[in-house]
């Protein structure tokens, strides 16, 4: 009887911990769930920003563009298909530190649900806006990237999705500027553009017409 009670002890501790581990360090809140975000900022108005703060070089026009997280919210609900902010509805999508950092909450089981949080870096290439994924956590338990893909399967993932290197492109209204560098800090990105001043205009008038 007694080594009964020791294994029940020993597996009532480790269903315990187990049960502690998957539980979201971070859960996500009310304020900042996805689908309660309702103020909007067009993104050409951000363009429009940028425009005030031009400066000349050797080689045309220059800017920065800086992106809060509630700007951040706001391009997301604008640009994405319904389907897409009904499935992140729950979903928190901010800037933290240095990386842009989702996370998405997951019913594993019966009433058993956790967290799926993922840090991607933003970077550009030639000119394209890009999310890589960096690391991942489901609950408190890091995951490897082999198993970050096989959790990812089990979703909706974007066709563009390129599941060998965990990276998405992003696509952005691209008239009139060219994207240089992305910087995340203090709960903003910094983002430096290339202007053509023609284009802009030609970008910003179609805008600004009823």
């Amino acid at each position: 009887m007694k080594g009964f009670f020791k294994f029940l002890t020993v597996l009532l501790v480790i269903l315990g911990l187990a049960w502690y581990l998957i539980l979201p360090s971070k859960p996500v809140t009310s304020q900042e769930r996805f689908g309660a975000w309702q103020e909007k900022t067009n993104f050409v108005t951000l363009i429009q920003q940028a425009v005030s703060n031009l400066t000349s070089s050797g080689d045309g026009l220059t800017s920065q563009m800086v992106v809060a997280n509630n700007d951040l919210k706001s391009i997301l609900n604008e640009n994405l298909s319904d389907q897409q902010k009904q499935d992140l509805a729950d979903s928190a999508i901010q800037f933290e530190q240095s990386n842009l950092q989702v996370r998405y909450p997951l019913e594993l089981f019966g009433p058993v649900t956790s967290q799926l949080e993922l840090n991607l870096d933003l970077v550009i290439k030639e000119g394209q806006l890009e999310a890589v994924i960096q690391s991942a956590k489901l609950g408190k338990i890091p995951l490897p990237k082999a198993l970050l893909r096989m959790v990812l399967d089990q979703g909706t993932l974007p066709q563009d999705f390129r599941r060998d290197d965990l990276t998405l492109p992003i696509t952005l209204p691209a008239e009139g500027y060219a994207l240089e560098s992305i910087e995340i800090h203090n709960g903003q990105a910094i983002v430096y553009l290339k202007l053509n001043r023609e284009r802009l205009l030609a970008m910003l008038e179609s805008q600004i017409k009823p």
